[in-house]
């Protein structure tokens, strides 16, 4: 708030909260294992009884387990709840700030942070509010995270090489991001220094096509709607901050897509993902590539994109008509 001289600049009966977040995060799911103590005791009953265990050093046991488990995780107070509902940082956020403009959580997976963007850009069109604190943030690497991205493939056993032939996987990372948006003739009459204009967005999903992997349809759908709102046809796009994850699968879909969208338009496209520097930041993510990109516009100078040595067989397919920077 400081940036915009404190929340004093703003009505707070005007102000929305959307937060971004997926996965809660692992401290809640830790603090399961203590609520699940009696399951893993009546577990540990079967274990004594297969290995004829005397009942007194089966009990013995079972009590210094349990007491281990309240050792190692708290006690459930009347925090734990609210804690462990992502819902939950919105409200904080607007409690602390007197927000009355409402105040939830979106979870659209890895396009969370840039879904919540789009939401508090509807809500500024339709005049539901006047301005939106959009947040983001993920603190998730916990097993169950890295065995799960991992069994499908997902995880970079070496390097993180974004949009490379090589490219195998990404390396996940934590990170969180706010920016605050409102509509450009009131941030003008405030006189509130303006970062970047939003002029379009979109929205799309794969549909029957796909649940844990990108379509090229529904990728292509998403910009088209992005470039329609903003009527700026797509052959005049200069740069792409793209999604690039570094997987086998999605990387070339990813840059198809683009190449797809430009139609015959010639001029090379170049793209970045910021996620070669940073990691994968689920959650938060779309407003580290939107902070990227704004940074960009405003110094005048595309990030170069890092780690791609030998950049992936698509681009020679497409014509180079996209390329990574």
């Amino acid at each position: 708030m400081e940036a915009i001289g404190g929340a004093g600049a703003i009505d707070r009966h005007q102000t929305a909260v959307i937060v971004a977040n997926t996965l809660t995060g692992e401290f809640s799911r830790a603090a399961l294992l203590r609520m699940r103590q009696p399951f893993l005791d009546d577990i540990l009953v079967r274990a004594c009884n297969g290995m004829a265990l005397s009942p007194a050093t089966g009990l013995q046991l079972r009590s210094r387990f349990a007491a281990e488990l309240r050792r190692h995780f708290p006690d459930p107070n009347e925090d734990s709840l609210a804690g462990g509902l992502a819902n939950t940082i919105a409200g904080r956020i607007a409690n602390h700030f007197d927000f009355r403009g409402g105040a939830y959580s979106v979870d659209g997976a890895c396009a969370s942070s840039l879904v919540a963007v789009a939401d508090a850009a509807n809500l500024l069109v339709s005049r539901q509010v006047d301005t939106v604190v959009v947040t983001a943030v993920d603190l998730s690497l916990d097993p169950f995270e890295l065995v799960g991205f991992s069994r499908n493939g997902a995880l970079a056993s070496g390097e993180m090489r974004v949009f490379d032939a090589r490219a195998g996987g990404f390396w996940p990372g934590e990170g969180g991001a706010c920016i605050l948006l409102m509509r450009e003739d009131d941030a003008v009459r405030k006189g509130l220094k303006i970062e970047a204009r939003i002029r379009g967005w979109g929205i799309s999903t794969d549909g029957a096509g796909g649940l844990t992997r990108p379509s090229h349809d529904g990728q292509v759908t998403a910009c088209r709607r992005a470039c329609g709102l903003a009527q700026v046809d797509p052959s005049e796009l200069t740069f792409v901050e793209a999604h690039g994850t570094g997987t086998a699968v999605g990387d070339p879909i990813e840059i198809r897509a683009l190449a797809t969208l430009r139609g015959e338009a010639r001029s090379p496209l170049p793209l970045g993902s910021i996620k070669a520097n940073i990691g994968h930041t689920k959650a938060a993510a779309g407003l580290a590539g939107l902070l990227k990109t704004v940074e960009a516009l405003k110094h005048g100078v595309i990030p170069p994109h890092v780690s791609c040595e030998t950049p992936h067989p698509v681009f020679s397919e497409i014509d180079h008509r996209v390329y990574p920077v």
